[in-house]
């Protein structure tokens, strides 16, 4: 009987991994989530419905869903992710206060998933307040501990931008970083 049902659960979790993976557009992700509630496979489908809102400029919906996310599963290991998707919502609606705090919180721990783009997230919103010597450093750090990583390549673009916009001062020109061409890759919010 045990192994009957441990079957039969598996069977109907690889049936919603499958159909969360069809799942790409607003709607069929909150029906997914609302058909889900409760269960593991719904994490990631809030964390997919919050970004897909986040990219059609849907904020408010965004936060709405991350905060779902976070009130649901506080523990998960993908609520770090719905605290980035915060920050970067505060920081899209030019929050920066809340954003840079949320960031900071983040980047804290260097062992997790979302230290660097949360240390990136902190360079744009540095860069946003116009503390380019800031943003600058926050770049530099991500390109030392993040090398071959996709945030290390905005981090080393947004850096070679500043640094046209507002060349480095010729003392600290002879410390900048030995920066290695990065590939041509997608771009990462």
């Amino acid at each position: 009987a045990v192994f009957l049902w441990q079957h039969e659960r598996s069977a109907a979790e690889e049936r919603a991994a499958v159909e969360l993976a069809g799942a790409g557009k607003t709607a069929a992700l909150q029906r997914f989530v609302q058909l889900h509630t409760g269960e593991e496979i719904a994490v990631p489908a809030l964390l997919r419905l919050a970004e897909l809102q986040y990219r059609q400029k849907q904020f408010a919906e965004a936060a709405a869903t991350y905060r779902q996310l976070l009130s649901s599963y506080p523990r998960h290991p993908l609520a770090d992710g719905a605290r980035l998707g915060l920050a970067a919502v505060d920081e899209a609606t030019g929050n920066l206060d809340a954003a840079r705090a949320q960031y900071q919180q983040l980047s804290a721990n260097l062992n997790s998933y979302v230290a660097l783009p949360a240390r990136l997230g902190l360079g744009r919103c540095a860069e946003l307040a116009g503390q380019v010597k800031e943003a600058r450093q926050y770049y530099e750090e991500i390109l030392g501990a993040g090398q071959g990583s996709p945030w290390a390549q905005e981090a080393y673009t947004r850096w070679l931008i500043l640094n046209r916009q507002q060349p480095v001062a010729s003392a600290s020109a002879t410390n900048a970083p030995s920066l290695l061409p990065v590939p041509p890759g997608p771009a990462f919010p």
